[in-house]
């Protein structure tokens, strides 16, 4: 009896560590995967949480910091986050007050009192000014002294195509017979560019070199604004064989005209120190007689270039 029992145990016995057996195997091949898998699953979800909060806040920091940049350009008048805001070529601390800067003193000088008619012919007419200022003595007075010269007439080709011409290096020689060359130095963005150009000797003044911030506005009714000044560059002093002038002021317009697209209404002013001995006394009265017979050749070749003519020969 007691030995029967003790088989019956001893298989008891046996079973049970069968069966603790046959428990680790299935726990090794099934139940410890799962208890890993919601270990994992518990340190993902913790990692995910973890990055998410992580990533909110550094796009929070980054909404915030755009938003700062958005403000900054809205409040400085930009047009876009890519546009270059300054020159690598001049000192100009502020490209659009000094832009703006340009557009006001065009805008008064061009709509100012003082204009008096020096010519009118081909449909153009040529008128000068002075300052207003009394003159200085000696060469810190040039400005004073000099004409300002401007220049009106219609030009029988579309504003677009007048301004594109005017525009292009490679056609200012054509329309320009005072101009030997230009060369961009430098663009700004895709409004300013800042250009060396350089002019032949006029009488008894030797050959003249520039250089010019170019600034142009597209207007929403279709008309062109291009204005000119002189800059100072180290990067571009004066080249040898040529004085350094100084274009103190320049607009030219290309203006539609009301109930004719294949017409334009062209203004041009110009007020230019030649520098060198033009800015004593007798070269600027020189100078003065001289710059009001230019604006005129310009138009018309400006015009005939448009129409698909060749420019006029004759220089002034």
């Amino acid at each position: 009896m007691f030995a029967l029992r003790g088989n019956f145990e001893g298989e008891k016995m046996a079973g049970a560590v069968e069966d603790w057996q046959n428990w680790r195997k299935f726990r090794n091949v099934l139940v410890e995967p799962l208890d890993m898998g919601m270990k994992l699953h518990q340190r993902t979800t913790a990692f995910v949480s973890a990055a998410k909060s992580s990533m909110d806040a550094a796009l929070s920091s980054m909404e915030q910091r755009m938003d700062s940049v958005l403000e900054n350009a809205l409040s400085t008048g930009m047009n876009g986050l890519g546009k270059a805001a300054v020159s690598n070529l001049i000192n100009i601390d502020s490209l659009e007050e000094t832009t703006d800067s340009l557009h006001s003193q065009f805008e008064q000088i061009e709509g100012g009192e003082g204009w008096s008619e020096v010519r009118s012919s081909f449909g153009i007419t040529v008128w000068k000014k002075k300052t207003g200022r009394r003159p200085k003595r000696g060469r810190s007075g040039v400005e004073d002294r000099l004409y300002i010269v401007k220049a009106q007439g219609t030009i029988g080709a579309p504003p677009k195509l007048v301004y594109d011409i005017f525009m292009d290096n490679n056609r200012i020689h054509e329309y320009n017979k005072l101009c030997n060359g230009v060369q961009d130095l430098e663009v700004v963005n895709g409004e300013t560019k800042i250009t060396w150009s350089c002019s032949r000797s006029i009488g008894p003044f030797k050959p003249r070199d520039f250089v010019t911030l170019i600034h142009t506005k597209r207007k929403r009714c279709g008309s062109y604004l291009v204005l000119n000044r002189a800059v100072r560059s180290k990067g571009a002093r004066p080249r040898r064989g040529f004085v350094r002038g100084e274009i103190l002021l320049a607009g030219h317009l290309f203006g539609t005209v009301p109930g004719d697209p294949n017409s334009t209404s062209f203004m041009t002013l110009m007020q230019v120190n030649p520098g060198g001995v033009a800015e004593m006394p007798l070269g600027t009265k020189i100078m003065n007689r001289l710059c009001t017979n230019g604006p005129l050749n310009f138009i018309r070749n400006l015009e005939r270039l448009a129409q698909g003519k060749p420019a006029l020969a004759r220089a002034m």
